[in-house]
């Protein structure tokens, strides 16, 4: 298998099927509402972590690796905003809740610096190599996934959390922003590496147990970013307006978490991130005197992201 996965497979909708001569068309959801028919299916299709996807394309995949470190802060600066505003997400602010693993600075800290940790190995390294660090990163938050969904559905039965529709919705928070507005996030490439980088959350949605009829990215780039500012204006906008009364805890915690790494300096806010992430799809909101220094320390540092060549 190790040697299988080094090798350029089947490109990306043209393959065609070995045994019948046709040719193999793929699926995917086309619209939020394709989507949301995965709210009650449980979010890992069984698949076996040993199994190449019949439109694998492995050269096109481990592109990501030269994209991660040519784009890191950008990347990690979307990836902020995204959560930050998928904190408002009720059915995912649930998990994070039930888990109590991000309720305190510290504990947020240490969370998502692992999950850092794990976003790196996967870009950086090949996924589908089962003797990898990449593959037994990505095996462990799949089982994780797991764990958790489990012992939800035992103390809160009759929903299937962390179901496909809830697994798209996480999707679309690290790969949505950077693709449907990377300038705003400082990240200058051509449609062709915007593009390879679709097909490289393909490939992470298929290893954490998404069904295909369900991965966001499974249609390319066009029908992603469509279905990624559906969901914003349709759920994620709708939210954080009206967050549920758990997310300032949640938020904060991560923010406050954040911000140790500044020495406890308030760097970083969560009124100051929010504003950025509207402002990084032109829209608009109030802010105070000290989050409007913070949130245009958040341009600044996407200005210097995409045009000072050291920073990048």
């Amino acid at each position: 298998l190790k040697a299988q996965a080094e090798m350029p497979a089947h490109v990306l909708g043209t393959s065609a099927c070995p045994a019948g001569g046709s040719v193999r068309v793929d699926e995917g959801p086309s619209s939020l509402d394709d989507l949301r028919k995965g709210t009650g299916v449980e979010g890992d299709s069984g698949i076996s972590p040993l199994s190449l996807p019949p439109w694998m394309d492995m050269e096109r995949y481990l592109r990501s690796k030269g994209f991660f470190e040519a784009h890191m802060f950008s990347l990690v600066l979307a990836w902020h905003c995204g959560l930050v505003m998928g904190f408002s997400l009720k059915r995912l602010l649930d998990a994070l809740v039930f888990t109590h693993a991000s309720d305190s600075p510290k504990k947020s800290m240490e969370r998502y610096a692992r999950t850092f940790g794990h976003l790196a190995a996967w870009h950086l390294g090949n996924v589908f190599d089962p003797g990898s660090k990449s593959f037994a990163s990505i095996q462990s938050v799949r089982e994780l996934h797991a764990g958790v969904r489990k012992a939800m559905e035992t103390k809160m039965p009759g929903t299937a959390w962390i179901s496909m529709f809830d697994m798209a919705c996480v999707q679309s928070g690290f790969m949505g922003p950077i693709t449907i507005v990377p300038r705003k996030f400082g990240l200058r490439a051509s449609p062709q590496k915007l593009t390879d980088y679709i097909y490289f959350w393909k490939c992470m949605g298929y290893r954490l147990g998404v069904a295909d009829k369900f991965n966001l990215c499974s249609l390319g780039q066009e029908t992603s970013d469509k279905v990624v500012w559906q969901i914003l204006d349709d759920i994620v906008l709708p939210d954080i307006q009206s967050p549920p009364v758990e997310y300032h805890p949640i938020a904060q915690a991560y923010i406050d978490g954040l911000n140790l790494m500044f020495l406890g300096i308030p760097v970083f806010s969560i009124k100051s991130t929010v504003g950025f992430s509207y402002y990084a799809i032109d829209k608009k909101v109030q802010l105070g005197a000290v989050d409007t220094l913070r949130y245009y320390f958040l341009r600044l540092l996407a200005f210097c992201l995409g045009r000072v060549p050291p920073v990048r």
